[in-house]
């Protein structure tokens, strides 16, 4: 849902930056690490991060003999005796970002291209990084997602409809060392259409809105249900697509049918994590406050609400959709909410995949003879009752120490045999021996023994005995 003959979008007027050699971006390079590890990275963060302008004095006291190196990539500018950043610089993950001056940001250029924010952030914990891979960052921005994965990954391709993105893109490239990040200009898969890819991961301009103001942000989910529906056909066997997403709910229509319908012959595994579900109101006043700040005219909330009326649009979703190639076997879907977690959660979700990709292929006795173990860090925590002989187990939750933090609820018996379960003999041969030790029938605890595992492997809380 975007504005259709609107004004002409304006467009930036600075450079992006850019070395004009390897030996400037050499230069800066060591001279950005040398202030980091000095602790004379304030200074740059006062000129990179805050705006403010310093006196040539105090920034070559930062960054030694190197200021005209930054003159020369572009990345300040010199008024005398002062100094002032013409990009924002931030490191994150061990990285170093360069991107548009936020001030710039309320001048609405539509070619403006954002840093690494919340966000940003948020989706790189989560996404997938599989060494020896080859990776497409579709819709790149400044290239922080491709740059993350370039130290695992084989290959790396940034794609993006935005010039000036892909000129920051490859500046960050290059400017962390990273050679093989390749860019290509292109509305969505177009320039790579012929290439396949182990892992596509698009941060996309999901936000639904009626204006067509910034291209990083305005797309809404017509450019998401693109991305979902033509990514399958670039994916090699076992690939898999992490998308940022937004999607709308229709009055009287159920949104989880009609996000569904994005995934029809994909041939993948369909995994919804939803994390947020906005009112129309609460949704335009998050994204319009970026763009105004704390104070949004009523004019422009009540454009977007005028919008969204006319839509029949009752609430905004947000999440990440992630799908999995496949292939030999009947794809499942899941939509869910985004449970708990931190840290780097694409460990979690490729570890998931596998389990129940493990799950999906073996049928119930192949599954019991598989040597499995509880996943490391794996929590067990007890619910008790008192009772005529003491204090009694009533349930056991199990939950995952680190990522996502899934959790399952299972009886103490089971709780109990998943302990026996060490990844040194099969499911069914631990299940015996632990049968035989409470004085059970083992015919039993085997036969109800592929539902547990199948439930616990979906949930990712046991791992095959070779990944323990």
């Amino acid at each position: 849902m975007t504005a259709e003959g609107s004004a002409l979008p304006k467009k930036h007027s600075l450079p992006a930056p850019s070395f004009p050699d390897r030996s400037t971006r050499d230069r800066v390079f060591a001279a950005l690490e040398a202030a980091r590890q000095c602790g004379r990275s304030s200074t740059l963060g006062i000129l990179f991060t805050d705006g403010y302008a310093l006196s040539t004095v105090t920034v070559s006291e930062a960054i030694g003999d190197a200021l005209n190196a930054l003159i020369a990539a572009n990345m300040v500018a010199v008024d005398g005796q002062q100094v002032s950043a013409t990009v924002r610089l931030q490191y994150y993950a061990g990285c170093y970002f360069t991107s548009d001056r936020p001030e710039l940001h309320r001048d609405r250029f539509a070619d403006f291209v954002l840093g690494v924010g919340f966000a940003t952030r948020n989706f790189a914990e989560m996404m997938p990084l599989r060494p020896g891979s080859s990776v497409l960052d579709l819709g790149c921005g400044c290239g922080v997602l491709a740059v993350l994965s370039a130290p695992l990954a084989s290959a790396v391709m940034a794609v993006d409809i935005n010039p000036r993105a892909l000129a920051f893109t490859r500046f960050n490239a290059e400017l962390n060392g990273f050679p093989h990040i390749e860019t290509a200009l292109g509305d969505l898969f177009a320039p790579v259409h012929a290439r396949r890819f182990d892992v596509i991961v698009s941060n996309a301009p999901y936000v639904i809105s009626p204006a067509s103001t910034y291209r990083y942000r305005d797309g809404g989910a017509g450019i998401c249900e693109r991305i979902a529906r033509q990514a399958p056909a670039l994916l090699t066997a076992g690939g898999c697509l992490m998308l940022a997403a937004s999607w709308p709910e229709h009055r009287g229509r159920s949104w989880q049918g009609e996000l569904a319908h994005w995934f029809e012959s994909s041939g993948c595994d369909v995994w919804v994590l939803a994390t947020d579900h906005l009112l129309p109101d609460d949704y335009a006043r998050v994204w319009l406050a970026q763009e105004y700040g704390d104070i949004v005219p009523t004019e422009a909330i009540n454009s977007w609400l005028a919008a969204y009326n006319a839509a029949d649009i009752t609430m905004l979703h947000c999440g990440f959709v992630l799908l999995s190639h496949a292939p030999g076997r009947e794809p499942w879907i899941e939509i869910r909410e985004l449970p708990p977690g931190g840290g780097r959660r694409g460990e979690s979700l490729d570890r998931i995949l596998a389990a129940r990709d493990l799950a999906a292929r073996s049928d119930d006795a192949a599954l019991i003879e598989l040597r499995l173990a509880p996943l490391a860090g794996l929590e067990a925590i007890e619910r008790r009752r008192p009772g005529a002989s003491g204090w009694c187990v009533e349930r056991v939750d199990l939950r995952a120490a680190d990522g996502l933090r899934i959790a399952m609820r299972v009886d103490p018996l089971a709780a109990d045999l998943l302990g026996w379960m060490d990844g040194s003999r099969s499911a069914a041969e631990a299940a015996t021996a632990f049968a035989q030790a409470r004085g059970l029938a083992a015919e039993t605890i085997i036969g109800a023994l592929p539902a547990l595992l199948r439930k616990l492997l979906e949930a990712g809380l046991i791992v095959p005995a070779t990944d323990s």
